[in-house]
């Protein structure tokens, strides 16, 4: 949080971050709780995470058709790694931050490659 004025403070976009990922994930978390699956909600939880942190760094790019395609994409690309790692594995703990962070950097490249070809299309379809 940054301090303004008199004892005031404004969220900065990286609280706003926060806040939204953890609007998103809690209520996961405590649904797949209640349904007796904890280590199914902390899965969702850390894959939501790698989602949602290149979504909001590309966000300015929302307007076009492909990233919503690359984002319904990477969601189903979530799924097998929600199921299959073992993530209430206490051996496998460490490794939880290498996997997500190797989820959230090829998310976000294909974020930027879909980008790129789209950029490049566009050059090409000027006129000489």
């Amino acid at each position: 949080m940054k301090a303004i004025g008199k004892g005031g403070y404004q969220l900065t976009p990286e609280g706003k971050l926060v806040l939204l990922m953890m609007a998103c994930e809690i209520p996961l978390v405590i649904v797949f709780a209640s349904l007796g699956q904890p280590k199914i909600g902390l899965g969702v939880c850390v894959c939501s995470a790698a989602l949602i942190f290149p979504m909001w760094r590309t966000w300015s790019l929302h307007r076009n058709a492909w990233y919503w395609l690359v984002a319904a994409i990477s969601v189903l690309i979530q799924v097998p790694l929600v199921f299959y790692i073992p993530w209430t594995n206490r051996a496998f703990r460490g490794a939880i931050l290498f996997v997500a962070t190797l989820d959230c950097l090829a998310i976000w490249g294909c974020y930027k490659l879909a980008e790129k070809l789209t950029r490049r299309d566009r050059g090409s379809d000027a006129p000489n």
